[in-house]
């Protein structure tokens, strides 16, 4: 197999083939998974996932195309400045941050499902497991149909239900025309500034 030297890792990822990320990748274990044709392909340093450099564990399916990709560090699913799991399906595709071993982001939404196309369908924040946004005008997650229109917006703090009411509804739901088909406000009485 041939392989150009000025590939970088970033290229050899988005063009979606093993191929190509493979002469770049230290591969420690080849493991075939029982007759469903994929093949995990993992790097390990003292016996946990780990890889500073690049994804830890790649999945290919039969064609070699890359199925799942997540990067660890020290055993726990890790990468502080970027994807930390991207799974690729045949219709979608998920990137999910993780910090340490939990799924987690302050800056952007730690999961996020997108089409093909590149449409987002779904994206959702998460601080240490726990559906949050720390930015009350920002929902904790969305969702889309097909043509674009918003499907759902939901708003949590620390997994609990809760936007200020006065702002409006901690979640709703829409038809695909836009009319709204539920809608609830936060049971929480909002804490309101002394002064």
């Amino acid at each position: 197999m041939q392989t150009d030297p000025t590939l970088s890792r970033e290229k050899c990822v988005r063009c979606g083939t093993i191929d190509f990320i493979l002469p770049l990748f230290n591969i420690v274990d080849f493991v075939p998974v029982g007759a469903n044709g994929y093949t995990i392909h993992e790097k390990r340093i003292d016996g946990k996932l780990h890889c500073e450099d690049g994804p830890a564990v790649i999945i290919t399916g039969y064609s070699n195309n890359i199925v799942e990709m997540s990067w660890w560090v020290n055993g726990a699913l890790h990468n502080e400045n970027n994807w930390a799991k991207i799974t690729i399906s045949d219709h979608t595709i998920t990137l999910a941050k993780y910090v340490n071993g939990s799924l987690s982001s302050d800056t952007s939404p730690a999961l996020v499902t997108i089409d093909k196309s590149g449409r987002v369908v779904a994206s959702t924040w998460f601080k240490d497991d726990i559906e949050h946004t720390s930015k009350p005008e920002v929902p904790s997650f969305v969702s889309y149909y097909p043509s674009g229109a918003p499907h759902m917006k939901r708003y949590m703090t620390d997994g609990i239900l809760y936007r200020d009411p006065r702002k409006g509804a901690a979640c709703v739901v829409w038809s695909e025309a836009g009319e709204i088909e539920y809608m609830t406000y936060s049971k929480l009485k909002p804490v309101l500034p002394t002064t």
